[in-house]
């Protein structure tokens, strides 16, 4: 949208501007008519980004459990760790 805006509305402001001083309401009009525009676009953008969260939100984590907690215990947790052989977990020395 922004592209759109610098890219081919901004070289007809010249034009815009000659349409508000000779004819006011018609420059009003095009105004409005172009704030809608853009506040139908970002309402659209946003109710599908809010629908794709709550799609995330359905197919989330059952169990509501801050990222990073552990559900075993810290020693626990660990030993986990260490037994898989794929980590060198090694504490403060």
């Amino acid at each position: 949208m922004t592209s759109l805006q610098f890219n081919q509305l901004l070289p007809l402001k010249p034009l815009f501007d000659f349409l508000r001083r000779h004819s006011a309401r018609q420059a009003h009009e095009f105004q409005k008519a172009y704030v809608s525009t853009i506040r139908w676009h970002y309402e659209t953008a946003f109710r599908r980004y809010v629908r794709g969260l709550e799609k995330l939100r359905l197919r989330g984590i059952e169990k509501h459990e801050p990222i990073g907690v552990v559900s075993l215990g810290t020693e626990e947790a660990l030993g986990e760790l260490r037994t898989m052989g794929e980590f060198d977990v090694r504490g403060p020395s």
